[in-house]
């Protein structure tokens, strides 16, 4: 099955946040951290793979359904600190109305949940929009504020967000942009900041 290295290759990239005896420190070093806890010096948040279900390796990714998943995180920038966009009501002018829509369902948890670097992904010119379909964001289309700063703690690694492609239009090349979203991200499409750009095609 022509997917089947994409699943693999996915498994490999996962492994260390399903085993934390790959990541030295981990295993000691972790602690369950939420909006309202932190991680205490030396301490590093627990990270559950069965957060991104759907795009887990039982699902196969969601590869054999034309459903695919890929992952995205932050480079590490050490002591970076984010500036939210907590603000329902200061919501950047181009931030795709999705992801403003998700950012209002998170403010009905409580204000300390909407610390997060907020991620989108769309399809970049008007006929990839039409051809991407829906996309979903699990656990929550961002990554939670609790794990910045970076601090080079032992066993520390970055959390991801898991992106699955519905329906995406089979026998086209799609070209998608998945953006970071705070307030001291910078973005450039040519220069690739705040940014990812890659193909996406269903056989």
């Amino acid at each position: 099955r022509d997917y089947a290295f994409w699943v693999e290759s996915l498994q490999q990239f996962l492994d260390v946040y399903r085993i934390p005896g790959k990541t030295p420190g981990r295993g000691q070093n972790i602690y369950k951290c939420s909006y309202n806890q932190p991680p205490p010096p030396g301490k590093v948040c627990d990270i559950d793979v069965r957060d991104w279900q759907p795009c887990t390796f039982e699902e196969k990714f969601g590869y054999h359904l034309q459903e695919p998943c890929i992952f995205i995180k932050l480079n590490k920038i050490y002591n970076w600190r984010p500036e939210y966009y907590n603000d329902t009501n200061d919501l950047p002018e181009k931030m795709p109305q999705s992801l403003k829509d998700a950012i209002n369902k998170t403010a009905e948890l409580g204000p300390s949940y909407l610390n997060n670097v907020w991620v989108s992904c769309e399809g970049e010119s008007p006929a990839d929009i039409e051809n991407i379909g829906p996309v979903e964001y699990y656990p929550r289309p961002g990554l939670p504020g609790y794990f910045f700063p970076f601090e080079n703690s032992e066993g520390y690694l970055s959390p991801l967000v898991a992106v699955k492609f519905k329906h995406p239009k089979s026998g086209i090349l799609i070209n998608i942009e998945c953006r970071a979203w705070a307030k001291n991200i910078g973005y450039d499409r040519r220069d690739k900041i705040g940014v990812v750009h890659f193909e996406l095609m269903i056989d």
